[in-house]
């Protein structure tokens, strides 16, 4: 039996985090940012699944500073709740789906986690990280170039959030790459947006970067980078080709490797 025929409760997290449709946005975004996570479940009075509520749907409906500095700060939340912001009918697994027919849905539709089900029972989320636990027990041998996105969206150091933020935007990716000169520094990507919510719109990127993450070269096996984006828990690989940065890969990137 190969890793993608691999039931999902093995390897899923439970129980899954969820907020009520009424919860205010600033909670919701309080929540994301002090877990360390990128979305919650939104169950109804009956404690029913209904939605899911992600920092890009935050960055979504928040009203970004400019740099004119009419705004205070970089990201405004409007006075709401989770159930006006929240996409209707998150994705779904059974318990007993396979990893495989998990990452596909991740890959397809885009999304960094599944939520489980039993019945009408929300019972855990599956989540890219929780996927890249069970690559690293099966060798993959392709190189990780093969599952990257192409292309890397940069900002130098001393470009404002406000900058960062709306390269972001305008490339529709979820985080760009910090450098200095050449060489990459930290990554700026929608947890540091969501944290940077609070900062002046022309605040120096650098202040508010994520220093975890990995520069590899684009042959390296598969395997061997998801075991080092694990131990190191990078958020992002970022490749290169010599000396050329060539592309990136956050969690669905992995996931492809499985499917």
């Amino acid at each position: 039996m190969g890793t993608s025929d691999l039931r999902v409760d093995e390897y899923m997290t439970a129980p899954a985090l969820t907020v009520g449709i009424d919860t205010r946005l600033q909670s919701v975004q309080d929540v994301l940012v002090s877990g360390g996570i990128s979305a919650v479940g939104v169950t109804d009075a009956a404690d029913v699944l209904v939605g899911v509520l992600s920092r890009s749907d935050l960055l979504r409906v928040g009203r970004v500073g400019k740099l004119d500095g009419r705004r205070q700060a970089l990201i405004e939340l409007p006075d709401a709740v989770a159930a006006d912001a929240m996409t209707v009918g998150p994705v779904t697994v059974s318990a007993d789906a396979t990893l495989g027919a998990a990452g596909k849905l991740m890959v397809k539709q885009h999304i960094h986690r599944v939520f489980v089900v039993h019945g009408q029972e929300c019972v855990g989320v599956l989540s890219t990280t929780d996927v890249m636990r069970a690559i690293c027990e099966e060798v993959h041998t392709g190189p990780i170039g093969n599952f990257a996105t192409p292309g890397v969206v940069r900002v130098n150091s001393d470009d404002s959030v406000a900058l960062a933020l709306d390269r972001m935007q305008a490339a529709h990716v979820r985080g760009v790459v910090v450098v200095e000169g050449r060489w990459p520094v930290g990554i700026f990507a929608q947890p540091e947006a969501l944290a940077a919510s609070g900062a002046p719109p022309d605040a120096p990127v650098s202040d508010y970067i994520n220093p975890r993450f990995l520069v590899l070269p684009d042959e390296m096996p598969a395997g061997r980078a998801v075991e080092q984006a694990l131990a190191t828990r990078a958020r992002r690989v970022v490749l290169s080709n010599g000396a050329s940065l060539c592309g990136i890969l956050s969690g669905p990137d992995f996931v492809k490797a499985l499917t």
